[in-house]
């Protein structure tokens, strides 16, 4: 989103291999064991902090005018209710850049990769947290009340773990949709 909060591009989405190189570079550059202790992730196209670097290195023009990134749905509950938000598990999705454990934004790795900390929301909310209420101009529009809470919402593979009930330690389950995702449940 640039500074009136207009998007300056269409959204890249998870499926997009565009940002190969950028993996390689960071690959070569970063140790890859650091990035995993601290965000529990890998290196690949899929994650959206490869592909803000791939805008970063391939579109300057579109870098320069961007202020924020928010998912798909965090766009969507912005213009419901005017509020920033992401939801912890969207900021899990984006990578490299999220602190798993600290539940924050690594300084060290978006220092590191050149991603500037005012790129991301610094509202950062569990998923059934409320994060606004519906606007007027939002309600006539949608017609859905003014004032109707709006929580963070997630990612659609936990909503989907979390709707067949694997709720419990060593239970696990496969989200079949337009890609294959298996999850588990962390043993204690």
């Amino acid at each position: 989103m640039d500074e009136n909060y207009d998007p300056v591009r269409p959204c890249i989405i998870w499926m997009d291999r565009r940002a190969d190189k950028e993996c390689d570079y960071i690959r070569d550059k970063f140790d890859t064991n650091r990035l995993f202790e601290i965000t529990g992730n890998g290196v690949d196209p899929y994650f959206g902090y490869s592909k803000i670097l791939w805008i970063k290195n391939n579109e300057p023009e579109n870098w320069k005018r961007i202020k924020l990134f928010l998912p798909p749905h965090s766009y969507v509950i912005y213009k419901m209710t005017s509020e920033i938000s992401m939801d912890y598990t969207s900021a899990g999705n984006l990578g490299g850049i999220y602190d798993l454990m600290n539940n924050s934004w690594s300084k060290e790795l978006m220092e590191e990769m050149g991603i500037p900390e005012y790129m991301m929301p610094g509202n950062l909310s569990l998923p059934d947290e409320i994060v606004g209420s519906v606007t007027v101009d939002a309600s006539v529009r949608l017609g859905v009340p003014k004032g109707t809470l709006v929580c963070a919402g997630c990612i659609d593979c936990l909503a989907s773990t979390l709707a067949v009930g694997a709720i419990k330690s060593g239970q696990h389950v496969a989200v079949i949709g337009t890609s294959i995702n298996w999850g588990s449940v962390p043993f204690k």
